[in-house]
């Protein structure tokens, strides 16, 4: 079964939860139904709701379970550099699964306060914690308990995606192997790779994933981390993925009614399985699945969660209003920009930018800026003035040239 089978099949099993009042869907359906919690929330998350959103929250969480930290970072940040700290909140309770990310994340915003978050300290971040993660389940004393709870709920969640029953529970190698990769786990996805069936038993992982003897030298660059996340995770718990965390993240996982297998059951008959490994090659083939495949025209992850399911040419006015909405997406410095600069008049508001966005240089912009300051008498370092201007520099700081208006000029 390929993804898009998967992704499909879990649709339909979804969406046969909901019964819709006349072709439309509300809230409160959703709340009373029963989904799992990963699919409820991403409906709590998302306004207005709309059916099309059950697809999406489908292959959001496809993406996230398999590849935690890409599908944070391209969901938090889509194409920028940075975002407003409230932004990055709110996105975040997108996000149910792999609490040890989020809390950090969340975390480091709330002990520093900054105005903004840059993908950059969140990556760090994410991978300052994968290395704790590593030192987890390479630690001898913490035996298979800390390997099991990393890869459970990758098992379960994709538990249809081959033919799998409690007792008999595998993967193939390629969700595996992108699992590890996405978190820097070089040594284990290499042995994932070398492994000589394409699927592979859980209880295979947790073998898979034990250190060898000899220690390896971590790199020096690599070994340094920054003085706020390593406040963050001398904080933290002792475990990032104890089986609490871990059984939070299954229930999460699974639809009402439904429970997990047993650790006991999820271990059996794993010596008599491997020695069918000849057969179990011609269950599942993966190998045009994932890699590049994963993130397919069929499970992109898309950064904005207001694009349409096939994607469409956007026109100029279109293109200016995302891009807009973007750079004004922190609601306390559009209303006081709004009000302060602008008089509250929106339409001048938009129009200016508009007019901005035309430019292909900042030199250009800055000068319509300072023309419009000065007819309008505003104080030029008033707070309002100077993150206006702050963020249209950083527009043209990323855009050295525009792509709005080939033909430059002032308009």
């Amino acid at each position: 079964m390929l993804f898009e089978d998967f992704a499909k099949k879990k649709f339909a099993d979804y969406d046969s939860l909901i019964q819709p009042a006349g072709g439309n869907i509300y809230l409160k359906q959703i709340r009373n139904s029963s989904l799992p919690p990963f699919i409820i929330n991403f409906f709590e998350h998302s306004y207005p709701v709309q059916q099309s959103m059950l697809n999406r929250a489908v292959i959001f969480n496809i993406n996230y379970v398999i590849k935690p930290k890409n599908t944070l970072l391209k969901f938090l940040f889509g194409d920028y550099e940075t975002r407003p700290a409230d932004y990055i909140r709110k996105r975040l309770e997108y996000f149910l699964f792999y609490n040890y990310y989020i809390y950090h994340i969340e975390n480091f915003i709330n002990l520093n306060s900054p105005v903004t978050v840059s993908v950059n300290q969140v990556e760090h971040l994410i991978n300052v914690v994968n290395k704790q993660i590593l030192t987890e389940i390479g630690n001898p004393s913490n035996g298979d308990a800390q390997r099991l709870n990393l890869v459970k709920l990758l098992y379960i969640f994709f538990l249809d995606l081959a033919d799998n029953n409690p007792i008999n529970i595998k993967l193939p190698k390629k969700i595996l192997s992108a699992f590890f990769k996405d978190k820097g786990f070089t040594q284990i996805q290499n042995r994932i790779d070398r492994f000589f069936s394409e699927v592979i038993f859980i209880q295979e992982t947790i073998e898979l994933m034990k250190p060898k003897p000899r220690k390896t030298k971590v790199k020096a660059s690599e070994a340094e981390i920054d003085e706020k996340a390593k406040e963050i995770l001398l904080k933290a718990k002792t475990h990032l993925i104890d089986a609490e965390s871990s059984d939070r993240d299954i229930k999460k996982a699974l639809t009402a009614g439904e429970t997990a297998p047993t650790e006991e059951m999820m271990s059996a008959e794993r010596e008599e399985q491997s020695k069918k490994a000849d057969t179990r090659t011609e269950e599942l083939s993966m190998k045009q699945v994932l890699e590049d495949e994963i993130y397919s025209e069929d499970l992109i992850l898309e950064s904005q969660l207001g694009n349409e399911e096939t994607p469409k040419p956007i026109s100029d006015k279109e293109k200016n209003e995302k891009i807009f909405d973007e750079l004004f997406c922190e609601e306390t410095y559009r209303k006081k920009i709004l009000k302060k600069i602008f008089r509250r008049d929106k339409g001048f508001f938009k129009e200016f930018v508009y007019d901005l966005l035309k430019e292909t240089s900042w030199d250009n912009a800055a000068r319509k800026i300072d023309e419009m300051f000065s007819n309008r008498n505003i104080k030029y370092y008033s707070n309002e003035a100077v993150k206006f201007v702050d963020i249209m520099q950083s527009y043209y700081m990323r855009n050295p040239e525009s792509e709005n208006n080939n033909s430059g000029g002032t308009g």
